[in-house]
């Protein structure tokens, strides 16, 4: 069987500020191959794993076509909602107390907790405590694990 020569073409925008480019398309000269749209945040997360800073509120919204790691430093009992997970993905949350601390995170809905944890982690409550939570979503279920007072 002969081999294929492929070749890449570059993603094209003539706006850095573009909301949106097309990725690469791959074609072997017979049959062209092209991918999905691409958000920018969308390559800018393929190229780093750097951890983002989530917003504190009443609920930090984890969205996770921008980031699979991130850190926020709750100041009052928060909720935790991920968006765009999908089946497979996997997460690294840091979570910082304030200076005041003794502050909780309820997590999302069908979440489910190593050690029998019934969904719910107990935050170390030291005042700028910091606490490492981890989840593979299985398109069903958030499944976490976690380590307390990193300090």
């Amino acid at each position: 069987m002969a081999s294929k020569k492929f070749t890449e073409l570059p993603a094209v925008t003539t706006d850095p500020n573009a909301s949106s480019v097309i990725a690469v398309s791959v074609f072997d000269g017979a049959t062209t191959y092209t991918s999905e749209k691409l958000t920018l945040q969308q390559v800018n997360k393929a190229s780093s794993n750097a951890f983002a800073t989530l917003t504190d509120g009443a609920t930090v919204t984890w969205d996770m076509d921008v980031t699979d790691n991130a850190v926020v430093t709750i100041t009052a009992t928060r909720i935790l909602a991920i968006t765009n997970a999908k089946n497979g993905h996997v997460g690294i949350l840091k979570v910082i107390q304030d200076g005041t601390g003794g502050w909780s995170l309820t997590l999302p809905a069908n979440s489910k907790v190593n050690g029998g944890g019934a969904g719910a982690i107990t935050l170390s409550a030291a005042a700028n405590s910091e606490d490492v939570l981890s989840y593979v979503y299985d398109g069903t279920d958030y499944l976490w694990t976690y380590g307390l007072n990193y300090n």
